[in-house]
């Protein structure tokens, strides 16, 4: 080879480094972007999952008959309502619950409690007595809670018509329902659940039937445990969404 021939080859040589060097630094650059932009994301996701407990919280009010007409269900209903308690805290989702008792007369057991501090309710808190005054008490609840709450399911449920309220009638829940901008569930036995929900403004996607055995109320609070779900990730109930109650009815 002449000497011509070698300054060539040796110039090919150090191009061909410096065009590696370049490449590494390029690679190197690239590297770096790529973990400061994983480190931004990391960063904002920290902070997403650090928001998500209030952006995520949901009120749960449960409003339940305890009429004299429910008498003989008493078990069945503490053991159904416990089984969903139960189930819901173990989820870790931020969910705040009211429960609400009602015959002619109303109680609330405790309200907007953290569903992981829910204790099992018994037979100290749940006994039947009295008539049914089941339009007072979602007029009560709904006003006693509407400029705390914003969004908020409302699971009701009775095995007897109403026949003992004073104070709202059904126009004004009618009203209240629809316009509240809460989910209203009704859940109903021994009683046509359909028409009676209709007459206040509940829409069909939200009724069903249950019966009223140990299964029928198992079955029950599973349903419920559905529909709490899908609302606690949706924040809505799509009315061609009736899938939770296909074991009711």
């Amino acid at each position: 080879m002449d000497n011509e021939s070698i300054k060539i080859e040796i110039q090919n040589q150090d191009e061909n480094s410096d065009m590696a060097d370049l490449n590494k630094n390029n690679l190197k650059g690239g590297n770096d972007m790529e973990t400061e932009n994983k480190t931004v994301l990391n960063d904002y996701n920290d902070e997403r999952l650090a928001n998500i407990g209030i952006e995520d919280e949901m009120d749960l009010f449960f409003i339940l008959d305890r009429s004299g007409s429910m008498s003989g269900s008493e078990r069945d209903t503490i053991n159904g309502f416990n089984a969903f308690i139960e189930k819901q805290a173990v989820k870790k989702q931020n969910i705040r619950v009211t429960t609400i008792l009602f015959d002619d007369k109303y109680q609330v057991l405790y309200s907007r409690k953290p569903i992981s501090e829910v204790k099992p309710l018994t037979e100290k808190e749940y006994y039947v007595r009295g008539c049914t005054a089941l339009l007072d008490s979602i007029g009560k609840t709904v006003n006693s809670y509407k400029n705390e709450v914003g969004s908020a399911m409302c699971i009701i449920t009775s095995d007897g018509y109403e026949n003992a309220s004073r104070e709202y009638d059904r126009d004004q829940i009618r009203n209240i329902i629809e316009n509240c901008g809460w989910e209203f569930v009704f859940i109903g036995a021994d009683i046509d659940s359909y028409a009676e929900a209709s007459r206040i403004g509940i829409r069909k996607s939200r009724v069903a039937n249950y019966n009223k055995t140990a299964e029928g109320h198992k079955e029950m609070y599973d349903a419920c445990n559905l529909i709490t779900d899908r609302f606690y990730r949706k924040r809505d109930l799509k009315d061609n969404n009736e899938d939770w109650k296909e074991r009711l009815d």
